[in-house]
């Protein structure tokens, strides 16, 4: 697996051995390494301890995560509905449920859209939680982060540049219905999420952005919609 997920001139041998650092390094920016450790297992005496380890701990988190992403993900959304702050969810954890072994998903944060008002109330709602800002996405908004490690991209506009992104995935966001026990909380149905997903991939190929973990994000969603 680990061979077949990453490209061949990324494993050239070191004096007849395979550069794991680079497998590794890639496998991590692309957010796979945990399901690459998955297809190392039953090799061990073929990899070098050192980056065995590596691999197994970004399992590992992966396994931790799936302890908190839940709870994390109820408590923010618990809180904005009972604020009244109205909100759109674009991604969630949810998506590891489509996984055959949820620890086989990325540890991704919950990603909302708000209306400006909203983002700047969501925005001190969140800092009240213990969640700071870890990343800005300039013109659009950031990415906060707990101590626990989990993570919530809130949205008040979509880091498209081009104007036909805008307007069609503005229409898109028009279609969001109240999610079940929710008043102000929104999410898309499966086949729009799916669409949102690949609008997202085909923007971060033509911008040098698209990771792998993304086309297995689209691969398990094709599949669920499919079925």
């Amino acid at each position: 697996l680990a061979g077949s997920i990453i490209r061949q001139d990324t494993l050239r041998p070191i004096h007849g051995r395979l550069n794991w650092e680079r497998m590794y390094r890639t496998a991590d920016y692309h957010k796979i390494a945990n399901i690459a450790y998955l297809g190392m297992l039953g090799n061990g005496e073929r990899i070098p301890k050192r980056w065995q380890e590596r691999f197994f701990q970004r399992y590992q988190e992966s396994l931790r995560f799936n302890d908190t992403c839940m709870h994390a993900e109820k408590e923010i959304l618990l809180l904005l509905d009972m604020a009244a702050v109205p909100c759109v969810i674009l991604a969630s954890c949810g998506v590891r449920n489509l996984y055959q072994l949820p620890e086989t998903a990325a540890n991704s944060p919950l990603r909302l859209y708000l209306s400006p008002a909203s983002y700047t109330l969501a925005k001190g709602f969140l800092v009240d939680l213990g969640y700071e800002t870890e990343r800005i996405y300039l013109g659009a908004g950031e990415r906060m982060k707990q101590v626990s490690g989990f993570s919530v991209d809130i949205y008040y506009k979509l880091p498209f540049k081009t104007r036909n992104y805008q307007k069609q995935i503005a229409r898109l966001l028009e279609r969001a219905y109240v999610r079940s026990s929710f008043q102000f909380v929104k999410v898309l149905s499966l086949e729009d999420r799916f669409v949102f997903r690949v609008a997202e991939a085909a923007y971060h190929y033509v911008t040098d952005e698209l990771l792998i973990r993304e086309l297995l994000d689209i691969y398990v969603y094709y599949s669920e919609w499919f079925d």
